[in-house]
């Protein structure tokens, strides 16, 4: 998936959706960058969590995670001047194929923004680690997924910081979930997980396309994940 990253190349697809309009009237940047990301990166991310596009289960389960991938590019990635790495199964000895941490996101290691610097600091951020399950309402998201994507968060390598990514989050959860989260948080070791919804997405999507930041989105999520589990 691709979109024009430069202004002129922006101005130009407007200008090609809506010839009737005068673009000649927005001289700021920020500006022609806002209703780029509103007609074009907006409607084109959302489309790939649609639930009728991209379904639930087993069968759209490397879909969902490229889904994820091309919305980490587009948002966060944009925001913060990197690229997403997606990772690949890795083969062992034993001739099973285990996939180690979908997607790590680096994060840059200078002065960040306000809200983002605070994360990064807090969790000790060199990269975020992103699981994606593509599981359906039916099938909730447990202790296994949990423990799975701690045991995948390299402290030194990676920072404290990690993101589950289910279709439903937390509306599909066992109990065991929680209890699980509470063990890591014990731990006092500074870890925190946070478990995201397709609607969690598009708020992310959302605040990214009205502002060119998801640091809102992002420190809220994080407060929020203090109060849970219960």
């Amino acid at each position: 998936m691709q979109f024009a990253t430069k202004i002129d190349e922006q101005l130009t697809a407007l200008k090609t959706k809506f010839p009737e309009r005068d673009f000649q009237l927005i001289s700021s940047h920020d500006i022609i960058a806002r209703e780029y990301r509103r007609e074009f990166i907006r409607p084109a991310l959302i489309q790939l969590i649609d639930k009728n596009v991209c379904k639930p289960g087993r069968d759209d389960a490397n879909n969902y995670e490229r889904a994820c991938l091309d919305i980490i590019t587009w948002t966060l990635g944009q925001e913060l001047n990197g690229t997403p790495e997606h990772h690949t199964p890795s083969f062992l000895l034993d001739g099973f194929s285990r996939r180690i941490r979908d997607i790590t996101f680096p994060i840059p290691q200078i002065t960040l923004p306000p809200q983002w610097e605070s994360i990064k600091i807090e969790h000790k951020l060199r990269s975020i680690v992103f699981e994606c399950k593509n599981y359906v309402s039916t099938n909730p998201l447990t202790n296994l997924e949990v423990y799975q994507l701690f045991e995948y968060i390299n402290k030194d390598q990676h920072g404290t910081l990690g993101i589950l990514l289910s279709r439903y989050g937390r509306k599909s959860i066992h109990n065991s979930l929680n209890s699980a989260l509470n063990k890591i948080y014990g731990l006092d070791l500074g870890f925190r997980i946070l478990v995201l919804a397709d609607e969690d997405l598009i708020q992310m999507i959302d605040e990214y396309v009205n502002t060119g930041s998801c640091s809102n989105f992002f420190s809220r999520q994080v407060e929020v994940s203090r109060s849970l589990p219960i």
